[in-house]
């Protein structure tokens, strides 16, 4: 059909601004089909606000990646020595992993934002800044080399070609943890490779796979625009050594636990229902403690102030993983 028959079907006057109208018709196109395939939980709602709730939408099998075979390659140590090189860093130098195309909605601009911020607070903080990479291709990078210089970031922001793939786990495996800032991804597979690799994650609240991530767990999310915010993770990431180990034992098993129980590999909401099951388990056994927990957060809402990033986890939380 076409689109003018379409617009005709749509009274333009009711509609308040030019975005409502477009998802006017956008309703009235999707509605067409009988079945959807989406790629997590919030591409499921959307579908379902456009073409209404009784359509069936298939999530599962989509956005996912080979966790063994990933997990496998991350133990292979032979190549470290050659990624080492292709990052440009010396070996054994602490780093967070950026692999992007270089386009204006991976947000490099606020990245390098948060670095900048990130080194003030490292050197007040009486810390060595670690490396940054920027791995990947695109029409932006020339702009984001201009802007590494502009910024006087030289020293510790690189910019290098793709990796090779069949070495991406281990290089994940080596890093501090991979960064996805991106202003909008419709998932964002890397973030699957990372934490089957057994690194952190710290992925923008606008990307699909943010699902994946619970915070104090396997990694953080954040919003893209708020460069204190991931910059506050970075340095809390990068140099609080108790929270990154916490961090990468929870992003290999965050997934490999739930996909062994289920005898398979599980998609991202899938894996989030397995921990929320698992939640219960731990709320139904120690109902006191849970509700001790429960308290000592509300206690910190009435303050209004907010946990550090890296308070007694061990102690703290340990009972409670799966719930935060």
């Amino acid at each position: 059909f076409e689109l003018g028959a379409l617009l005709e079907r749509v009274n333009l006057t009711d509609v308040a601004t030019p975005e409502q109208a477009l998802e006017r018709v956008k309703a009235l196109m999707v509605r067409r089909y009988d079945f959807f395939m989406c790629s997590g939980r919030e591409c499921v709602d959307y579908t379902r606000f456009l073409a209404g709730k009784k359509k069936p939408v298939w999530s599962r099998a989509w956005n996912v990646v080979d966790n063994e075979s990933i997990a496998r390659q991350a133990e292979e140590a032979g190549a470290d020595e050659e990624i080492y090189r292709h990052l440009r860093i010396p070996a054994g130098a602490p780093f967070f992993l950026a692999p992007n195309r270089f386009l204006p909605k991976k947000n490099m601009s606020g990245f390098l934002r948060a670095v900048a911020l990130y080194r003030e607070k490292a050197k007040a903080a009486g810390h060595e800044s670690v490396h940054f990479i920027l791995s990947g291709k695109g029409p932006l990078r020339e702009s984001i080399e201009a802007g590494i210089r502009e910024s006087g970031l030289d020293d510790c922001v690189r910019i290098v070609d793709w990796i090779p793939y069949h070495r991406m786990p281990r290089a994940f495996r080596l890093s501090l943890g991979l960064v996805l800032p991106s202003h909008f991804d419709q998932w964002g597979m890397t973030v699957n490779e990372a934490l089957a690799a057994g690194a952190p994650a710290l992925v923008s609240n606008r990307c699909g796979a943010h699902e994946l991530i619970r915070n104090h767990v396997n990694g953080f999310t954040f919003d893209p625009d708020d460069a204190g915010h991931l910059s506050d993770l970075l340095l809390a990431v990068g140099h609080e050594r108790a929270l990154c180990d916490h961090l990468r034992r929870q992003a290999a098993e965050s997934t490999r636990m739930a996909s062994l129980d289920a005898g398979r590999d599980l998609e991202g909401d899938e894996v989030q229902r397995y921990w929320f099951a698992r939640a219960l388990e731990e709320i139904v056994s120690a109902p006191l403690a849970w509700l001790k927990l429960m308290g000592s957060k509300a206690l910190l809402l009435v303050s209004g102030r907010d946990l550090p990033l890296s308070y007694s986890i061990e102690l703290e939380m340990s009972r409670f993983t799966p719930i935060l």
